[in-house]
């Protein structure tokens, strides 16, 4: 009884100390409505493939929601860090996908073999064709478990982008 006493006050502490540090970067930011709920998913991938066919580029889909956090800082980086910015911007079409509650736009989610499954947000790379070239979970995005910074980290979403952009 005492072990199972000491490990539930552990488990609690750990789970009170993960809490309070997820709250206090969610207030880094304010939530914006990033995902249009109203664009045409498919026609705005068209479009992109078009721009990308004539520009030499590739499309990056990105799955995700309003309401997700990650998506929201995810999205904060790529408007904020000029490097990043001017990557992407130079070498890629981006197309934001939203899933809203999971319940939007699925026929696309399933076209690319369900990336959302995943977790969100979640990158899926098309060449100028359309075809899919990668998916890529942003969790391995993020700084290290244990850094004192939070989110994702730019090197490393800079060297996603370095990797499958065309050549």
């Amino acid at each position: 009884m005492k072990y199972i006493c000491l490990l539930l006050l552990l488990a609690g502490g750990y789970i009170f100390a993960n809490a309070a540090d997820s709250d206090k970067y969610k207030d880094d930011f304010k939530f914006k409505n990033i995902y249009d709920s109203t664009a045409n998913a498919e026609q705005d991938i068209q479009n992109a493939i078009k721009t990308a066919k004539m520009e030499n580029k590739r499309v990056l889909l990105m799955f995700g929601a309003n309401w997700c956090p990650w998506c929201q800082r995810l999205h904060h980086l790529i408007e904020t860090n000029e490097q990043v910015n001017q990557y992407l911007h130079e070498h890629y079409e981006l197309v934001l996908v939203d899933l809203g509650k999971r319940d939007h736009n699925m026929q696309i989610d399933k076209r690319y073999g369900s990336p959302n499954k995943l977790g969100i947000p979640v990158f899926v790379v098309l060449d100028s064709n359309g075809r899919q070239i990668h998916t890529q979970e942003t969790g391995a995005l993020e700084y290290p478990k244990g850094s004192t910074k939070k989110g994702h980290d730019p090197e490393k979403v800079m060297r996603f982008l370095k990797q499958w952009a065309k050549q």
